[in-house]
């Protein structure tokens, strides 16, 4: 709406000090604190490829203990958009640019592969995956850089998930 500047939302993610991460198509991701009804600061969606903080579609969010944010990032369906440069980028607490990815065939990731992201109390990562329709859950470890390959696969043929969605964690 005009007040919160928000469409189309496809993910939150709540911090330990209540600020809530909001991704939506075309919006970036907006963060509110527990009285805003704007959003406090915004990571915007990028405009040119070679830009690292290139979000084209964020997707999912997750917050970690140490306050880093995940977003799951997708490729636009429109051929003339900048192509996103990963499928994961983290920034550092309050930060407005990313300080890491999470990218290459060792991640197993792809872009619009990650459906759902959580951390757990460890800061290690879960992302719910489908890749050409097949679901696993990846596990990585709260340092991953790009190319890192994940702690564990849990595959869909064991567990039988079929494209989730999303994932959570009980902490």
């Amino acid at each position: 709406n005009a007040t919160t500047g928000l469409s189309a939302i496809n993910g939150l993610a709540v911090d330990a000090t209540g600020d809530i991460y909001a991704s939506g198509a075309g919006n970036g991701v907006s963060v509110f604190n527990l009285t805003s009804v704007a959003p406090t600061r915004t990571l915007p969606v990028g405009t040119q490829a070679s830009d690292l903080t290139t979000l084209e579609l964020p997707y999912a969010t997750a917050v970690d203990p140490s306050g880093n944010l995940y977003v799951a990032n997708t490729a636009s369906p429109d051929v003339s958009a900048p192509a996103p440069t990963a499928p994961i980028v983290v920034f550092a607490p309050n930060g407005t640019a990313p300080v890491r990815t999470l990218s290459g065939p060792l991640t197993t990731l792809a872009f619009a592969s990650p459906q759902g992201l959580a951390t757990d109390s460890a800061g290690n990562l879960y992302v719910s995956n489908v890749v050409a329709g097949v679901s696993s859950i990846l596990v990585f470890e709260p340092t991953a850089t790009p190319n890192t390959p994940p702690l564990r696969d849990i595959p869909g043929t064991n567990t039988t998930p079929r494209c989730p969605g999303g994932i959570a964690l009980a902490h």
